[in-house]
């Protein structure tokens, strides 16, 4: 043994020691020097928002119409949960992702006017039943879907 590892067992440390120590040292560094910046907080806070409204938007038009869809919903919760992926993404939505806008756009459009036009449908099947039964309990006739009794 060296005098410089005898020296440092003698004072309880090994070299294992000095060396966990020197890596704790280096991934605080590394912690620290990786924390995002303010702005950068912010930029991610606001793209979080912005993702979680649109994701809102989308399930209150397409799956949820008839829902007042803050009275179900804690918004925070939702930015909360997307916060992560800004933060990653530095705030803002990465190139990669970016070219496939067009795409999106797309899907988004096609997938909420199927649905509104099933909701319409829907709308004017039982406005027609509706009229239907009114129209044949007037002339003192069963309606039409109805079998007489």
């Amino acid at each position: 043994m060296t005098e410089v590892a005898e020296a440092i067992e003698h004072e309880g440390e090994t070299l294992d020691d000095l060396a966990a120590e020197w890596q704790a040292e280096q991934a605080e560094t590394e912690a620290t020097e990786n924390q995002p910046s303010k702005e950068e907080i912010e930029r991610a806070r606001k793209l979080a928002e912005k993702m979680n409204d649109g994701f809102l938007w989308l399930v209150n038009r397409t799956q949820c119409p008839h829902v007042n869809i803050e009275q179900v919903i804690e918004r925070e919760k939702g930015v909360e949960a997307f916060e992560p992926l800004a933060e990653r993404w530095g705030g803002e939505v990465p190139e990669w992702l970016q070219q496939f806008s067009p795409y999106i756009g797309a899907g988004v459009y096609m997938a909420t006017t199927i649905v509104t036009a099933r909701q319409v449908e829907r709308q004017v099947i039982e406005a027609a039943k509706a009229k239907q039964q009114q129209e044949g309990g007037a002339n003192g006739e069963e309606p039409a879907d109805r079998a007489p009794e």
